[in-house]
């Protein structure tokens, strides 16, 4: 059976997107493959700014190494925007090491605050009414980033409130409630404007973004796939004559 192309066997982590020369780029790839690791800065934080916008991915900060779900062929948009030095593994790996596809939201989609037209059952199968409905933009709507923004802002309120007046059990219970909420669950929501054009930096749709949390340890032989401008190939093989595994040049 022919696989479809518009998902890959490998996820591919691209490097060096803010500095300002390939030079740079090509010594942090290199210093990355040697040291065995990838990681953001502060990899084991998490900071909640309630006055901030999740949609603007402001709200919940978490320090995550973050991959791209697109076949090597299909890689020219996303390399326009994060350079062309990067390195890939093969899903099953970072599956293990915790990756995870993120939530996307589109930020101009419609939600109706009018009521509901149908109803959802807890597991003890008592009725209830949803709180919200999906539908036609008119009076009683919102934009969805605007709703997020809302309610993720009253859940933290009504969670701070109730830490104060819980007994010590209740609050550890709690408390690794709302650690799970936002660790597995606000921190991979992936807000997108689907107004800007496919290669528009800020169109993170088109990433078929994945994510980890804190950091990867890798070795060599784990790598799947390096991808460089051939004008580095032979430095790169001088470099790292240890690594065996595909070169791709962009």
């Amino acid at each position: 059976m022919d696989s479809q192309r518009y998902i890959s066997i490998e996820l591919t982590h691209f490097v060096g997107r803010s500095l300002l020369t390939d030079e740079a780029r090509y010594r942090l790839l290199v210093k990355i493959l040697k040291e065995g690791k990838l990681k953001a800065p502060g990899y084991n934080q998490l900071t909640i700014s309630l006055k901030k916008s999740v949609s603007q991915n402001e709200m919940f900060k978490l320090a995550v190494v973050c991959f791209c779900d697109i076949p090597v062929a299909d890689l020219g948009n996303h390399i326009g925007k994060y350079g062309a030095f990067g390195l890939s593994f093969l899903k099953p790996f970072l599956i293990m090491k915790g990756a995870n596809p993120v939530f996307y939201i589109a930020a101009n989609s419609i939600v109706n605050k009018a009521g509901g037209d149908f109803a959802y059952w807890w597991t003890d199968e008592s009725a209830v009414e949803p709180p919200i409905r999906t539908g036609t933009a008119g009076a009683g709507t919102i934009k969805r980033s605007e709703y997020f923004d809302k309610m993720l802002q009253e859940y933290e309120a009504l969670f701070r409130t109730f830490m104060r007046q819980e007994s010590q059990r209740d609050f550890e219970k709690v408390r690794h409630l709302q650690r799970f909420l936002s660790f597995y669950v606000f921190s991979y929501l992936e807000p997108f404007d689907d107004s800007l054009t496919d290669d528009h930096p800020d169109n993170f749709y088109m990433e078929r973004e994945w994510r980890i949390l804190g950091h990867v340890d890798f070795s060599m032989s784990d790598v799947h796939r390096v991808i460089l401008p051939q004008s580095f190939s032979g430095r790169f093989r001088r470099d790292l004559s240890e690594y065996v595994g595909q070169i791709s040049f962009p």
